[in-house]
């Protein structure tokens, strides 16, 4: 019985293992595909099989021509498509033959699949890239060799186009595929694209071929050193400031590119350009000392030129003039903005002078950027407001409102009012989004909307009197300012307009002022008069005066309030007065013997930035004490012309900490103290409450 299990045993293995053996694919189906097709056509043909051993399966093509191709390996079952392509006319026959992973190949090729190959479409030729020497000396031949490629074998024709307005004899017809070789000679040195066309028997042409770069070569002269440009002065840890370099070179068709170096610093090269445009590139420096910035010029054959002369720039500590731009008389205070500048935004110092000119100046370069007369030659003696979107807005003694765009190229957006009356502009206009609140000696005020291009009048006023001081936006949305008396004897109002114009409440001060209101976290308007007295008003109320001692005692100086509440104004007499949420007298400093009738900026650090009437700028410590002063007038000498025109321009500070200052000699940036030396994050810290002078409360 065991015996027997035994034999049984090894029979099953014995039949397993020949169950098991690797048998070859089946013969594959005929081919199905195109009957007949063109020459240079691709035609494609499928078939499909099965392997015994579920065997992944390989495809091997004859094409009746001596051509073969081999598939890639599909799962047993899944048929498969081949493209060719047959380029002689004639009969052929297509087979197909299997084999699996294991190399067993099917026991025979596939039935014959018979396709009639005739004259097919008419097709472009391709051409290549010519080849040849990269470079050369001009005056000598250089060959160039390139062939086409007919889809249908017809005989081609070759071209070659050599650049400078040069081009080759035809080559041809000749065989599809034949090489073609011809020359070239160059008078003029540079970079050369040679590129090659080709068309059949029928004319048709090929696509041009792309093109082969050569350097035709002869002796080249380095460009000539570089003559540089750029500020003299900066801060550290302050913008990057930006320095020029430009040259000219002996071989008019050279282009140049240049390569800064400051220190032991270098930077890369720049783009090639024309020569004698100035090329940029930029530094910022972290300690105080003196650079020396320097240049070199590479021409487009790679000779360079010797370094420019060293351009020293000056990094400065605090109360020291970086740039001044004089020759003009300016009475109003400078707003910052981006200005648009050959396709960039650079930072902008904006102001108006007496000759009538709206000005721009990069902040950090003190470049010019773009200058636009209104028309008429009267003086700009408003200080401009900026929009959120660079918009300019400012006032005309020629009596009207001008709205200017920041590109330079069409400014000038609308103006409003009356040339012909000429009743002075002089009120810095108040701004809440595209709603401008304006006035002057017209005795009005006025409510505009900027449509954009237009704009239009929504309201006015009459006050009967002239509005000097410049109208502010309060918390709650509604207007105030203060209209001057016309004559001595007159009495001044304080007034609270809401934004429809309605009149909340008029306060009668007795007085007139060119103050421009100050406002307080809770609402508390803060404003001077010529009688010698600082108001806090609230809700139509007087809360409390401060008078300031005859003589000289006028308080035309806009007041500014720190984040803790307390006040700050100048006066007539020179002194700097700092008080209290409550109107107590904190101290009080003698700056100057000359009016004080700016407004101070306060910092965030308590440093506080005053200019008086005699042309000085004055950085006051938060005890009241001096820190520094500055002469504003670069030639160190004048009269003093501010007390004599009433000028009154407050100063403005960057994120650098540079301050920007007018005088009647001109416009000034000084270095103050980077970090510690921007605008004090308070309720009102300078005059029209922020750097664009929108005299709106909570805006920055």
């Amino acid at each position: 019985m065991r015996k027997s299990l035994t034999v049984l045993v090894v029979f099953l293995v014995a039949l397993a293992l020949v169950g098991c053996r690797n048998k070859p694919p089946r013969t594959p189906i005929q081919p199905l595909g195109l009957d007949e097709v063109g020459t240079g056509e691709t035609a494609s043909y499928k078939t499909v099989t099965t392997d015994p051993n579920r065997d992944d399966i390989q495809y091997i093509y004859d094409w009746d021509n001596a051509d073969f191709d081999t598939s890639g390996w599909f799962p047993s079952g899944d048929s498969v498509t081949m493209p060719y392509v047959w380029w002689d006319t004639g009969w052929y026959g297509v087979a197909v033959r299997a084999k699996d992973e294991k190399g067993n190949q099917s026991a025979a090729w596939s039935d014959t699949h018979l396709v009639h190959v005739v004259i097919g479409e008419n097709r472009k030729p391709v051409v290549e890239t010519p080849t040849g020497p990269d470079s050369g000396p001009v005056g000598q031949y250089h060959v160039f060799k390139t062939r086409a490629l007919d889809l249908n074998n017809d005989s081609v024709t070759v071209k070659f186009f050599w650049d400078d307005n040069l081009q080759s004899v035809p080559h041809g017809p000749v065989p599809s595929g034949t090489e073609v070789t011809d020359s070239v000679r160059y008078s003029q040195r540079g970079v050369k694209r040679i590129r090659a066309l080709a068309w059949d028997e029928a004319g048709l042409y090929s696509d041009t071929s792309t093109a082969k770069l050569f350097t035709a070569l002869q002796t080249n002269t380095r460009p000539n050193r570089p003559a540089m440009a750029g500020p003299r002065k900066g801060v550290a840890n302050g913008p990057n400031y930006r320095f020029y370099a430009s040259a000219s070179d002996p071989d008019p068709g050279d282009k140049l590119q240049y390569k800064f170096f400051c220190g032991t610093e270098e930077h890369g090269w720049t783009p090639l350009q024309v020569q004698n445009a100035r090329a940029t590139d930029s530094f910022r420096f972290t300690s105080l000392g003196t650079y020396q910035v320097r240049a070199i010029a590479r021409d487009s054959m790679g000779l360079v030129s010797d370094t420019s002369l060293a351009w020293t720039f000056e990094v400065v500590d605090e109360g020291v003039i970086l740039w001044a731009i004089e020759g003009e008389d300016y009475v109003a205070s400078p707003a910052l903005a981006d200005i648009q500048k050959s396709g960039e935004l650079r930072p902008g110092v904006i102001i108006g002078n007496l000759s009538g000119v709206l000005e721009m100046f990069d902040a950090w370069q003190g470049e010019e950027l773009h200058s636009y007369g209104v028309g008429l030659q009267e003086p700009l003696t408003s200080s401009p407001t900026i929009g959120g979107d660079n918009t300019i807005y400012i006032g005309s003694d020629d009596g009207r409102y001008f709205a200017f765009d920041n590109t330079g190229a069409s400014l000038r957006k609308w103006a409003y009012g009356d040339s012909v009356a000429s009743d002075e502009m002089t009120a810095t206009a108040a701004l809440d989004g595209s709603m401008l609140y304006m006035g002057g000696e017209d005795q009005k005020i006025h409510k505009l909307r900027d449509d954009g291009a237009s704009v239009t009048h929504v309201w006015e006023m009459a006050l009967g009197e002239d509005l000097l001081s410049s109208p502010v936006i309060l918390p709650d949305g509604n207007i105030a300012f203060f209209s001057d008396p016309d004559q001595p004897s007159d009495t001044g109002f304080v007034v609270w307009l809401n934004s429809d114009g309605a009149v909340q409440w008029r306060y009668a001060a007795f007085a007139g002022s060119m103050s421009t209101p100050a406002v307080g976290n809770d609402g508390t308007i803060y404003v001077g008069t010529d009688q010698g007295e600082l108001l806090a008003l609230k809700d139509g109320n007087r809360l409390w005066s401060y008078p300031v001692p005859a003589p000289s005692n006028s308080v035309n100086s806009s007041p500014v309030i720190d984040d803790q509440g307390n006040v700050y104004f100048g006066a007539d007499n020179g002194m700097l007065y700092k008080l209290d949420a409550s109107g107590n007298l904190q101290w009080e400093r003698l700056v100057v013997n000359a009016a004080i009738a700016c407004s101070p900026l306060l910092c965030q650090d308590g440093i506080l930035y005053v200019a008086t009437d005699n042309d000085w700028l004055y950085a006051i410590n938060p005890d009241g004490g001096e820190r520094w002063k500055v002469y504003l007038n670069t030639s160190g000498s004048g009269s003093g012309r501010m007390s004599t025109l009433s000028v009154n321009p407050s100063p403005v500070v960057d994120r650098y900490g540079i301050v920007y200052i007018a005088s009647s000699y001109g416009v000034y940036a000084v270095s103050g103290r980077v970090g510690s030396g921007v605008l004090m994050r308070s309720a009102w810290p300078m005059f029209h409450r922020d750097i664009r002078h929108t005299g709106k409360y909570g805006t920055w």
